[in-house]
């Protein structure tokens, strides 16, 4: 969680610092007031962040030396949440260090997000883990963000509806690695749950008669009450991708009986319990064509 730390008493204060002289007032502790002092930046540091080079680190704050600015302003306002859209710090601050007359210098303080040290997983097998390792973007020493842990587990769940675990549950956790400075351990817990499998599919807009031959049609996507014995690979099981697949095979049987023009007018998948769904298709059955000979 992103803690946002707006030391307006330093800067509001620096607003109000004792009469323009050529006295330097270090570290200005001056109470809080609405009304913005314009000032001239004459200089900005940034600390706290080791790695980076510092220009760079200034130059995020779009802030210019020797342009003026009004203290506290929209201007400096907009300079923190600069360093924030980065995604690369868990503190900012920006602190008004002296008054130097008719300007002020800066102090940008910043703490960077840690560090991962390890990432552990609970309730995979090998090969799953090893096929989420290559998907997520959490590795050992990435640094880690809100954002990334989102995209981590988005994948992770989409991994597993890929295999038909609809109701999968995953929970990311840090912990402080006590060993390293700013690094941190992800705990990565799944719980698959059951897979999710077709109770019923219901097919209308056709003759009745064609309803349990279009069943059999769509070759891996069926319900308990189409018979498919004989084929090994057909499955009750729901899976997203198959299901399309399904779809596509039903028109095509349509069309080998004549019906040109039959298409998907509408289909849905609807929760019939915590372990099963329902799958809703409307058919458009259109004319049957006739193939004759010309003589």
């Amino acid at each position: 969680m992103k803690y946002l730390h707006y030391p307006l008493c330093l800067l509001c204060a620096a607003a109000l610092a004792a009469p323009m002289s050529a006295q330097t007032q270090a570290k200005p502790d001056i109470v809080y007031s609405t009304q913005p002092t314009r000032y001239v930046l004459g200089g900005i540091k940034v600390d706290g962040i080791k790695g980076y080079d510092e220009d760079l680190l200034i130059g995020i704050s779009n802030l210019e030396v020797g342009k003026t600015y009004e203290v506290p302003g929209d201007e400096i306002s907009a300079a923190i949440q600069n360093y924030w859209k980065q995604g690369l710090f868990s503190n900012v601050q920006i602190l008004a260090d002296s008054i130097v007359g008719d300007k002020i210098y800066l102090h940008v303080k910043l703490t960077a997000q840690p560090r991962i040290s390890e990432v552990r997983f609970t309730g995979l097998k090998k090969s799953q883990r090893e096929e989420i390792e290559a998907r997520i973007p959490l590795k050992a020493g990435n640094q880690i963000t809100p954002n990334l842990v989102d995209r981590a587990k988005l994948r992770i769940q989409q991994y597993f509806e890929e295999k038909g675990y609809k109701n999968v549950k995953v929970n990311i956790t840090q912990r402080e690695d006590v060993t390293a400075d700013n690094r941190m351990i992800v705990d990565i817990d799944v719980d698959k749950s059951d897979k999710i499998t077709v109770h019923k599919i219901y097919i209308s807009g056709v003759d009745p008669k064609m309803i349990t031959p279009l069943k059999n049609a769509m070759k891996k996507t069926s319900d308990r009450s189409t018979f498919k014995k004989w084929i090994t690979f057909a499955s009750r099981k729901f899976l997203a991708d198959k299901y399309e697949e399904d779809k596509r095979l039903l028109i095509e049987k349509m069309n080998s009986w004549g019906y040109r023009d039959a298409m998907v007018v509408a289909d849905s998948v609807v929760p019939y319990d915590n372990k099963h769904v329902d799958v809703y298709l409307k058919l458009y059955q259109g004319p049957r064509y006739y193939l004759r000979n010309i003589t």
